[in-house]
């Protein structure tokens, strides 16, 4: 009988390769689910305090994040808009006045 040494440590490497394989998906898997994660309000630090300044008697309507980004309803001087805020870092990256049409004549 012929000896299939070659062959044997072929099957033995692909073997390891395979265990090692997943062994690392097992790992980035731990990994990425022990993480803090995506919040839904961004990637602040737990009990981050971020300040924004709104104007003065600004009232605010409602509140609602989507993808790390805040957008302020608010209402000030008899007018609304809508700021969209960075909720990581508090920089306000737009803002959206609504007003209302001009009466016709």
């Amino acid at each position: 009988m012929q000896s299939n040494k070659g062959l044997i440590f072929l099957v033995a490497g692909l073997g390891a390769l395979i265990v090692l394989g997943l062994v690392a998906v097992v790992a980035g898997i731990v990994i990425k689910s022990s993480g803090s994660g995506a919040s839904l309000f961004g990637s602040a630090p737990t009990g981050a305090e971020i300040q924004v300044t709104l104007p003065a008697g600004a009232k605010v309507i409602d509140v609602s994040a989507d993808d790390g980004v805040l957008h302020v309803y608010m209402e000030a001087d008899g007018s609304a808009s809508v700021w969209r805020i960075d909720a990581a870092s508090g920089r306000v990256l737009g803002k959206l006045h609504l007003v209302a049409p001009s009466p016709q004549k």
